[in-house]
Parts: structure tokens; sequence; C-alpha cells
């Protein structure tokens, strides 16, 4: 990170670059995505360990050229998992303590729940197993009112039958679909948390402070 031939943490520090990208062979070994700075936090990986001279927390991305585009996408998604987590300070199935919950709730991995949110990037709203993208089976999802974020109903008014139809039954389409869902409105919900959750994930540094937006 302090390399001279890089100068990273320098660079950040001085406010010229805002993340890292790493685009790395298949020997190199590193995670699809980690953060370093300050108080880094899991990130799918645990951060880059000191030390280092880097004053605020980056994001590092690892896409590999050896795998397609859905892979490196897929790596945005758990990002996204792990910010949303620190966000809200937890993250569970079969409960829905806070709103991140809600949004990924699986039905399948929730047995007190008939029904869905809009899965998680693992698990699509009617999946059983991990990367269950092209399962044509059918499950109620409220993952559409989230369209209406923070004015939420109640799930079991508002849910409707999903299938792998609605993201054309690949893992692409269904990344497609899982981002077009999260919450991106303008202002702050009742739980004091912006309601354009991109903000988090564009800046893991305002995770450790969430409702900073909101004051």
């Amino acid at each position: 990170m302090n390399s001279p031939a890089f100068d990273i943490c320098g660079r950040a520090n001085r406010g010229e670059i805002d993340e890292v990208w790493i685009y790395n062979g298949p020997w190199f070994g590193f995670y699809e995505s980690t953060l370093v700075g300050p108080n880094a936090y899991f990130y799918n990986s645990m951060p880059v360990p000191g030390p280092h001279s880097c004053n605020r927390i980056i994001p590092i991305m690892g896409p590999s050229p050896e795998r397609d585009l859905d892979s490196a996408i897929h790596n945005f998604g758990h990002r996204a998992e792990s910010t949303m987590t620190r966000v809200y300070g937890s993250w569970q199935q079969n409960r829905t303590t806070h709103n991140w919950e809600r949004f990924a709730l699986v039905k399948a991995l929730s047995p007190n729940y008939s029904y869905s949110g809009c899965g998680n990037i693992h698990y699509p709203p009617n999946g059983v197993r991990d990367y269950d993208y092209t399962n044509p089976s059918t499950v109620l999802s409220n993952c559409a009112d989230f369209s209406n974020y923070p004015n939420l109903s109640n799930p079991l008014s508002t849910a409707t039958p999903v299938s792998c139809s609605l993201w054309n039954c690949n893992h692409l389409g269904f990344l497609e679909f899982w981002f077009s869902h999260l919450p991106a409105k303008t202002g702050c919900g009742p739980d004091s948390i912006a309601s354009n959750w991109w903000k988090y994930f564009s800046d893991p540094q305002l995770a450790l402070n969430p409702t900073s937006l909101c004051r």
C-alpha cells in the first residue's frame, strides 16, 4: 500500500483516487473485495493489515480477467452485502429486524416466512441453493415493493409470484435484477438511514456512521 511505485495511500489521501481495481491472475490469491484504512471492516474479506499510511477507507476490488463479466459484477454484489450489513449492524436470514434483512430475505433460508425479499447474491428470491439463478420454480416475493422505499407496505399484501423468468434465468440477469431494486431514493427513512443505499456502496467510509447522512 505504501510502495512509491503505486503510492495508493498517498494518492487516496490527496483525493486523487476513490478506490482501486486490481485485475489479477489466477495465481495472485487476491480477494474479490477488501478494504484498507482506519476502522476498515469486513468486506467479503478481512481488511488489509497495516502498517500503511491511508487516512481514510479505500475499497479494493479484485476481478479476474480469467473469469466472465458475471463474476466481476458478482464481486460488487458481495461488496453491497458487506456494506449494508455494516450500515445496519447485522444480517441474518429468517428474521426482518431491519430493512436490509427485509430486502435480502430468502424464503428457502427463512422457515418462519412464506415469502422472499429480493434475495442475496448467491440466492435469488426463489433460490434453494447457492447460485440457483436458473430455477424456474415460483415463490412469493415483495421485491417489487422496494421501488416504493422507504414506504414499504405489508409484504403479505404486496408479495407476488416470481421465478427466474424475471432475470432471463441467468447469472448476469439476476445481478441486474438485484442491483436495480437496491433503494436509490432521496432523503432518509424512519430508521435514520439514507434512502439511497448507493451512497454507502460508493463510499464505505459512510457506513461507519450511517445516520450522519440524515442529520
